[in-house]
Formats: structure tokens, C-alpha cells, sequence
């Protein structure tokens, strides 16, 4: 049966919704319809549709990511995806991946991204996990921030909502700009996020549980009474035999550096009657394990990718990033099989940029762009790829001399979903 792929108008926008929840098995409601409006960019949303049927949905939506060297560069956020029963297993999720990544393609972008539940579904569309987050949980008694680590030009306090509001956006901004994060949100992000968190529900649009406890904002300032950090949680008072059980769940923690951090997570595990801290989103390496004095109260629950990156334009990307360490040139070659493409490309430095041409010498490094997109933000390690035979090289030399072009300071890490 033929299908027509196309942008859906604002009278379909609620056929959207349902197809896209109703998919995941979510009911849905008028109000929730609502609320997906206020999040959504309706002209980057697309059906499939059966005759007059919408069976299947895909969405997109620009935003920007800073790569390694600094540069903000547009990526092409691709997600909203479902398929109704029925219709499922006939290939129609593909076809519109298909058509997007090639839209994307011709529309100029290097990047694309998404979050994904399943790993082989999308991996085949030339994607690979580039960032990853963590889970931990603070055992709170007796663990306490080292005190050469405290600055007395810190001070932090409880601000409300509104006010939380103003500041997120800017906040976020610059945190990627000093390396804290590396995709800042604007308001329009934020508002149906602090939204739910005002009426007590999940920050899992999947979720239809309520009547969770109202958020906390605290703000952290410099000496100058300038907002430098943001902390929002929410605090599960619980008691037993008499004794305070109560727990702090993190929902963001915003900072325009690593002192700010430290400052935020010093007063949330001062609080009083807190017997327990649950992180659910934070960096691998989260930097609370090595500020406190003992690591082993800081416990690593879960790690798991985040953020897949979709390369579509392999000479743009790479001449966006940084050579990090990279002395000379080195021939990589690239084989992209969902565009039936293979390119071969020489980089080398060029200031803090990378020179990429194309050239016909034979390669030095050998791998799919599955594999150099998950490596492209130094997220994952490059390393793995090769012991899985990802890529290949012709020497040792060169495997070295591409583990310096990957080399970042800091690893990648995204606060928000997509």
C-alpha cells in the first residue's frame, strides 16, 4: 500500500500525539495534547499516512551543539517517532528515517541526533551513541564536601519558580560556553518542563503518574550577587520508628563551573533530615565522587547512552571540530552503507581547526560512520571500536595519531532530553 510522507498541519496535531503515545502504549488525554503543543516545533513534525490515516509520525527540530574546540554547530534533532499496531514491522519507520536524514542531508546539516530505546533499530540508520549520563545515589550521613574545595565567595539560596524561570535559559547558555555541558536550552524548552515539575508529574513524558512533592530551585551567586548555578530537586519526606528517611531527587543542576557545582551539591546534602541523594542524570565522571572525602558513599547506580549522533556530511563535521593533539596528516576513510557512500578524506591541523580534503591515498584508518559519529564528540571511547574491529588502521602509529585528533579535556555531556 502506498504511503504519503508529509508535514502534518495544526488540525492534525492531535492525530500526531496519538499515533506517537499510543505507540509507546501511553494514554492520551486533551490536556496532555496541550502540553506536547507548548513543546512542540509543529513545522518539523511529519506523518505517514495511510490514505487519510495517520499510522506512523517522526519529528524534527534545530538545535545547537558545541564540538570539541568550542564551535556551536546546528544539529538536527530527530525523534517524536511511532509506528501504530498493525502497521508495525513493514518498514515504515525506515522510510521516514530515510527521508529525514536525507532532508537533512540537502538542507545543509553535518549532525544529527536522538535518543533511542532500542540500539540495533538505530544503529542500522548510521548512528552510534556519542554521550552517555549516570546514575549514582549520595548515602548523605557523615558524607561531607573536602573544606579546601569550599569558596567563601559562593553563597547559595531558595528562589522561586518564576524567578528560576528567568534564569535557566541564560544559565544554560553559559554553561555550555564554559564547558559544563554542550547543548543549552532556550525558554521555550523550559517552560512545559517546569510546567510538569509545578504539577507534580514526571519528567518522562511517558508517565502518567502525578501528585509527586513540588520542586525546590536554589540558586548559587558569586561575589558579585551574579548567578552562577542552579540546582532544582524535589525532597520525599519519609519517617520510620520516629527517624527521618527523607530523600532529595536532583532534576538539573546547571553551573557555569566546577566550584558552582560543588557549592549547590554542598548545601543540598547540608539539608536537614536528608537521608539520601539520588543523581539520575549527571556525567560518568561525576565530579562530586572525588569532591567529598570518602568516594564510596558516592554510588554508581546505572550508566547509559544518551545522545546518538548521525554524521550526514563527513568533510563538514570533521572541519568543525578540533585536530585535538593530531600531528600531521592521517587518511581516514569512511563507509557509510545506508548511503551506499564510501570518501576518503587527509586532515590535518589547521590552527584550532582541522584542513579536510578529499584524496585518493590509501587509507590509514578504516571505519563506518557509525563508529566515527559515536567517536566524533570523544564520548565514546575509541578504543572499543578497535578491539571490536569498528576500525582498522595500518599501523600503530596511526591508530595513535588518531586517538590524539579524539582527545578531549572533558567528556561530553548533555543535562536534557531531546
Amino acid at each position: 500500500m502506498r504511503h504519503t510522507f508529509r508535514k502534518i498541519n495544526e488540525a492534525e496535531f492531535s492525530d500526531y500525539v496519538r499515533t506517537m503515545f499510543w505507540s509507546a502504549g501511553r494514554i492520551v488525554d486533551d490536556e496532555f495534547i496541550r502540553e506536547r503543543r507548548a513543546a512542540t516545533q509543529i513545522d518539523g513534525a511529519f506523518g505517514l499516512f495511510s490514505q487519510s490515516n495517520m499510522v506512523a509520525t517522526i519529528g524534527t527540530k534545530q538545535i545547537q551543539i558545541s564540538v570539541p574546540g568550542g564551535e556551536i554547530v546546528p544539529l538536527l534533532v530527530i525523534g517524536q517517532g511511532g509506528v501504530l499496531p498493525g502497521h508495525q514491522g513493514r518498514g515504515l519507520m525506515r522510510e521516514m528515517m530515510t527521508q529525514t536524514l536525507e532532508g537533512a542531508r540537502r538542507s545543509g546539516f553535518s549532525l544529527c541526533g536522538w535518543t533511542t530505546s532500542e540500539w540495533p533499530l538505530y544503529e542500522r540508520y548510521g548512528g552510534g551513541p556519542a554521550t552517555y549520563v549516570s546514575s549514582f545515589s549520595v548515602q548523605n550521613r557523615r558524607t561531607r564536601i573536602r573544606a579546601n574545595l569550599l569558596s567563601n565567595d559562593l553563597t547559595c539560596e531558595l528562589i522561586e519558580s518564576a524567578t528560576a524561570l528567568n534564569l535557566i535559559s541564560d544559565l544554560h547558555k553559559k554553561s555550555v560556553e564554559s564547558g559544563q555541558c554542550i547543548v543549552s536550552r532556550e525558554r521555550s524548552y523550559w517552560e512545559p518542563v517546569f510546567e510538569r515539575l509545578n504539577k507534580g508529574k514526571s519528567l518522562d513524558y511517558l508517565s502518567v503518574s502525578t501528585g509527586r512533592p513540588q520542586p525546590f530551585f536554589m540558586v548559587c551567586k558569586n561575589r558579585d550577587n551574579y548567578p552562577c548555578g542552579l540546582a532544582v530537586y524535589r525532597v520525599y519526606s519519609k519517617w520510620e520508628d520516629g527517624l527521618s528517611k527523607s530523600e532529595l531527587e536532583l532534576l538539573f543542576l546547571i553551573s557555569v563551573d566546577v566550584e558552582s557545582t560543588i557549592a549547590l551539591y554542598n548545601q543540598l546534602m547540608n539539608l536537614p533530615l536528608i537521608e539520601e541523594l539520588h543523581l539520575p542524570f549527571r556525567p560518568y565522571n561525576e565530579v562530586l565522587k572525588w569532591a567529598v572525602a570518602d568516594g564510596r558513599r558516592i554510588i554508581q547506580r546505572s550508566t547509559s547512552d544518551h545522545v546518538w549522533l548521525r554524521i550526514v556530511d563527513v568533510r563538514k563535521a570533521l572541519e568543525k571540530r578540533s585536530p585535538g593533539f593530531l600531528v600531521g596528516s592521517l587518511v581516514i576513510e569512511v563507509v557509510d552503507d545506508h548511503f551506499s557512500e564510501i570518501g576518503r578524506f587527509e586532515v590535518s591541523p589547521n590552527g584550532d581547526k582541522l584542513k579536510v580534503e578529499k584524496t585518493s591515498r590509501s587509507p590509514d584508518v578504516k571505519l563506518d560512520v557509525s563508529a566515527l559519529s559515536s567517536v566524533y564528540l570523544s564520548g565514546s571511547q575509541l578504543a572499543s571500536f578497535a578491539h571490536t574491529k569498528r576500525i582498522s588502521f595500518s599501523s600503530k602509529e596511526k591508530y595513535s595519531q588518531l586517538a590524539s585528533l579524539f582527545y578531549v579535556e572533558n567528556e561530553p555531556y548533555i543535562d536534557t532530553d531531546f
